[in-house]
């Protein structure tokens, strides 16, 4: 039988509920495919707290390692153990490298068992009040103004030519002033919904036209937040 790979969520707030499946993976599995050592190791700790982690294997897979740890990857998943991938916070794949581990896991023959979780994404996307038929999720703006303001340009094109809604994340400390970008250069008709802290006490939600954002300027500094445009 083929070994496993599980990609196993992590919570993106303090009232993020973990899955009974994600407990189960962590109590059998001693492998771990991770994008930050140590908010794993005490994330897994916080589910079993009895469990030896000195005892386990734990490889690095991040946007800064990611080109170096690949093959040593291989290696782990050719030695027919069972493994589990954990993002950082949410559901693994998703804004993060990890995709290329999954494709690895395929490549070798593995079964790939995704576990469900939290996704800002998509909570954002359900909270919006706007229309979830036909949307396009970008990942991060790019990081030059010039070419931040050119992107969001095409985001309204996107908009106007398919009727779809169009979901974006940035690096927090870039919040506030990517939030100017919109609502400086976005049609005021469109509507702008933000959501931020999102499965904490102080999480924030709001959907309004971008005209009327004009006047109401959240503080979005340095708290995780997504961005959803649509009609």
């Amino acid at each position: 039988m083929s070994n496993v790979l599980y990609l196993v969520p992590a919570p993106i707030g303090e009232k993020s509920a973990i899955n009974p499946a994600v407990k189960n993976i962590i109590h059998t599995t001693s492998v771990y495919i991770v994008e930050e050592l140590r908010t794993t190791r005490r994330y897994i700790k916080s589910i079993i707290p009895e469990k030896d982690i000195n005892l386990c294997t734990f490889r690095e897979f991040n946007e800064h390692n990611c080109n170096e740890s690949i093959e040593d990857i291989r290696t782990i998943f050719k030695n027919g153990q069972d493994a589990a991938l954990i993002s950082e916070a949410g559901i693994p794949c998703v804004a993060d490298p990890g995709w290329q581990v999954v494709r690895m896991a395929h490549s070798c023959g593995m079964k790939v068992v995704p576990v469900s979780g939290p996704s800002s994404i998509f909570m954002a996307l359900m909270a919006s009040g706007l229309q979830g038929q036909r949307f396009m999720f970008h990942g991060y703006l790019p990081v030059k103004k010039d070419e931040r303001l050119k992107y969001i340009r095409d985001i309204e094109q996107k908009i106007n030519r398919d009727n779809a809604t169009q979901i974006f994340i940035e690096t927090p400390y870039r919040n506030n002033s990517v939030f100017e970008d919109l609502v400086n250069n976005l049609n005021p008709s469109l509507i702008l919904s933000v959501s931020a802290g999102l499965d904490t006490e102080e999480a924030f939600i709001k959907t309004m036209s971008v005209k009327e954002w004009k006047t109401q300027k959240p503080e979005l500094h340095k708290v995780p937040a997504v961005f959803v445009v649509g009609r």
